[in-house]
């Protein structure tokens, strides 16, 4: 048989598990093809179809997923033909692979907020926020040039608040210098700057030391508290890069009332994102939105040219 008709015929299998998902009435039904389907994923040839059956199949899954699971979606979204599309769409500018993409994390996301958090010490799970981040600062005016930046809107507040139910109290008062962080995202281009893609000799030594943290272990939660500070910071910086001003004298350059509608809906959510933000670093984030505004005053009077 020809590699098209071997494709075709793969691609039609998953419309038809796709239409099947509709009448299954748990993840378990199905989580024996799961490695399968997430192979397929990897294949330009059948992502779209893979895609459609991967959130099908995460909409089944009602609570936080198994280790097992959970590994296996970590390991196709940070590494390999979607670590790399995904890098490329957002430097390409590719919004439709970006979009489902994105959906694909959020939905991900939303299943595994609890396990996310625990385990921000891991490379698979680093990489995975710096990939969500760089998706949120998308390149592009919302709403006119591009539909992505707000699909991690509830994401981001729902990590935020699992981070303050999970970690103790003392823990969250503390006040944790926010360190130069690992996780950039160029807060005006919106390009990123990816952490390496985790090897899989090294994504072996990660599942070996078994780093899911046990409920109670404190051993290592100040350094699970800097890590999600980090990622805070830098989400604001995307906010900030995301949310300036895009209007001159009020006319929002020509926009159509649609697309005014949907940019001002974003510059709210992302309000909320600040919210959030501060929930996580408190006097930090002023530090931090201080510092960064006394740069920018700097870089100002560097360039002025009295006339």
């Amino acid at each position: 048989m020809e590699i098209n008709s071997i494709m075709k015929a793969k691609v039609c299998a998953l419309e038809c598990l796709e239409s099947w998902m509709n009448v299954i009435g748990s993840f378990e039904e199905i989580s024996s093809m799961l490695p399968s389907i997430l192979l397929l994923m990897q294949n330009e040839a059948t992502f779209e179809s893979s895609v459609n059956v991967v959130s099908e199949s995460i909409l089944k899954i009602k609570n936080n997923p198994s280790e097992i699971v959970f590994d296996s979606f970590l390991n196709v979204f940070t590494t390999g033909w979607i670590f790399e599309q995904t890098k490329l769409s957002i430097i390409q500018e590719n919004e439709m692979f970006a979009k489902k993409i994105s959906q694909i994390f959020a939905d991900f996301g939303e299943i595994s907020v609890s396990l996310l958090v625990k385990n921000i010490l891991r490379d698979d799970v680093r990489v995975f926020f710096e990939l969500v981040l760089s998706l949120t600062g998308f390149p592009g005016v919302f709403g006119v040039d591009q539909l992505v930046s707000d699909i991690f809107c509830e994401f981001w507040e729902e990590i935020q608040l699992i981070y303050s139910e999970s970690i103790p109290r003392s823990y969250l008062n503390a006040q944790i210098p926010i360190e130069e962080p690992d996780l950039v995202t160029d807060p005006v281009s919106g390009l990123p700057v990816f952490l390496k893609e985790i090897s899989q000799s090294d994504r072996k030594n990660i599942l070996a030391s078994k780093s899911l943290t046990p409920a109670g272990d404190e051993s290592n939660i100040s350094e699970r508290v800097q890590a999600i500070k980090i990622v805070y910071a830098r989400l604001v910086d995307v906010i900030r890069g995301k949310s300036e001003k895009v209007c001159e004298d009020g006319n929002f350059r020509g926009w159509s009332e649609e697309e005014r509608d949907k940019h001002l809906t974003m510059r709210r959510q992302f309000s909320d994102g600040l919210q959030c933000a501060y929930l996580v670093l408190s006097d930090a984030l002023m530090n931090h939105l201080v510092n960064t505004a006394e740069q920018q005053i700097k870089q100002l009077l560097a360039n002025y040219k009295p006339t």
